[in-house]
């Protein structure tokens, strides 16, 4: 019975709520005790509640409530036990019938042995079973049950039901009831199973103040409707985002487009400014090595017509020479023509 909503909620039929009319108010006050989702307010109505047991005269019910639930309220109620994902023992005790009734076939074991055999039997009969569902694609109870709520949350979307934003991922949401509940992003998403195949929301995603949240840990309709209302505000947010930061991508394209355009001006301005100093220089060393050449050729021409007048002077020597040899030659020539 540990948290089992269901067997709560059917606690006062039989013996100890005899009269039908005190079992129809009964049911109505118990019911409003398990949908306060407040922590304060529950224990103020469960107290009243307790006050009109006893003012009704309902001495035996109130005593097996107070000894049996109200020692142990975190245990049971749904304020205290919010996002809890057992919510009742009814699948303890359905593995226990077929544990008993299929596996074991009703026989009493006496041997751990014997038991651990069977249980990994079971283990491996589930794992066949789960892949053989996801292998043909089906779809499981919990999942189908969150398509049915986003299916009712289109519904409310199209009738217009209210839906304020009070916050940063938090939203005010009207029910069919006229109520408003709180629903909140609390993360982005996961990669668990328990996903809607239209919206993409995970279960892990939102969290909501209303029962069907509270006790069946599902993805309420309320989160649905929040999640397409917010999704449009968030895909017309990422537009304009995308838009900024295009523009703002255009403006530093352009910028930087205008900032190159000037470096490669400067760039040529300097190299032509460069070219213009090389050619400059290069005709100054070129007439610096033309006047050199002149100067050196005129060098040489003096060096050669002085070579010449040297030349000619040793010439005019041997022919001086040459006559007076030819002189004392005539010379001798004419004394032995005398002297004969």
């Amino acid at each position: 019975m540990h948290g089992c909503y269901i067997y709560i909620i059917t606690l006062f039929a039989g013996e100890h709520v005899p009269k039908r009319e005190d079992g129809a108010e009964v049911y109505l006050q118990l019911r409003i005790l398990l949908n306060q989702t407040d922590k304060g307010q529950f224990r103020q109505l469960l107290t009243q509640f307790m006050s009109y047991l006893l003012h009704q005269g309902l001495n035996r019910f109130h005593e097996y409530f107070r000894a049996v639930y109200c020692s142990r309220v975190p245990s049971w109620a749904p304020c205290y036990r919010e996002h809890s994902i057992v919510n009742t023992n009814m699948f303890l005790e359905n593995f226990h019938r077929l544990l008993k009734t299929v596996y074991m076939e009703g026989k009493q074991n006496r041997r751990i042995d014997h038991l651990l055999s069977i249980l990994l039997r079971i283990a491996r009969d589930k794992a066949y079973e789960r892949l053989i569902k996801v292998e043909k694609g089906k779809v499981t109870h919990r999942v189908s049950e969150i398509h049915r709520r986003h299916q009712r949350a289109r519904e409310m979307l199209q009738k217009g039901v209210e839906v304020q934003m009070v916050a940063e991922c938090k939203w005010l949401v009207q029910s069919s009831l006229d109520e408003m509940y709180t629903v909140q992003k609390v993360t982005e998403g996961c990669n668990c199973k328990l996903l809607c195949g239209h919206c993409k929301a995970c279960v892990h995603m939102y969290t909501c103040t209303c029962m069907d949240a509270l006790i069946h840990t599902t993805l309420c309709k309320h989160s649905h409707l929040a999640h397409m209302v917010g999704g449009a505000a968030g895909q017309a947010g990422q537009q304009e985002g995308e838009a900024g930061q295009q523009e703002e991508r255009g403006q530093q394209e352009g910028g930087g487009q205008e900032e190159e355009e000037a470096r490669q001006q400067e760039g040529e301005a300097g190299q032509q400014e460069e070219r213009g100093q090389q050619e400059g220089g290069g005709q100054e060393e070129e007439e610096a090595r033309q006047q050199e050449g002149e100067a050196g050729q005129q060098e040489e021409g003096g060096q050669q017509e002085e070579g010449g007048g040297q030349e000619e002077e040793g010439g005019g020597q041997q022919k001086g020479e040459a006559v007076q040899q030819e002189g004392e030659a005539g010379g001798n020539a004419y004394q032995e023509l005398v002297q004969r």
